[in-house]
């Protein structure tokens, strides 16, 4: 070969390599500009997710407090009831009378009104009631006691009657 030629392969061997250099550094540029891509892209997400977990834990701040307040509410709300009332003298009373008992011991929760003998239950529950009524001058005596229930849906009105018959033996 001749120097010439030499010299012209070079070149062209220079050529070829600067060709595949440039290629090479571009496709380089591309994958580093995905990769760019692909970090900003999970840098918002994380981003996006640490916003979205400092919300929920923001919600759920508050969420906390509202069911601390409505804990502290409705234990405000239970209120002991208990009462104790009799009658401290001879009574007579009709059939279907409301008895009033006025000398009251104990009325926690002033659920019992002793003006017109009506127990008012300040809130759903289970109550017990214990009554001794004595009848000296028959051998009978009748309790009736009567549980009304108002319907907050509506207008109806109930009635439920217990009636203890106790038949005293002499």
């Amino acid at each position: 070969m001749s120097p010439k030629s030499t010299e012209s392969t070079l070149e062209n061997i220079f050529q070829q390599e600067s060709v595949l250099r440039n290629q090479l550094i571009h496709e380089f540029i591309k994958d580093v500009e995905k990769l760019k891509k692909k970090f900003n892209s999970r840098d918002q997400l994380i981003l996006s997710l640490q916003q979205e977990l400092a919300t929920v834990r923001e919600e759920n701040q508050q969420i906390n407090a509202k069911l601390l307040n409505l804990n502290v509410a409705y234990e405000s709300r239970l209120t002991e009831v208990a009462f104790t009332a009799g009658i401290t003298s001879n009574a007579a009373f009709r059939r279907d009378e409301t008895v009033i008992f006025p000398h009251v011991i104990t009325n926690k929760g002033n659920a019992y009104n002793p003006n017109d003998g009506i127990f008012t239950a300040p809130e759903n529950g289970t109550y017990s009631f214990y009554c001794s009524i004595t009848s000296f001058e028959t051998n009978n005596s009748w309790v009736k006691i009567t549980k009304m229930v108002f319907l907050k849906l509506s207008s109806v009105h109930m009635e439920v009657q217990m009636i203890m018959i106790h038949r005293l033996l002499t």
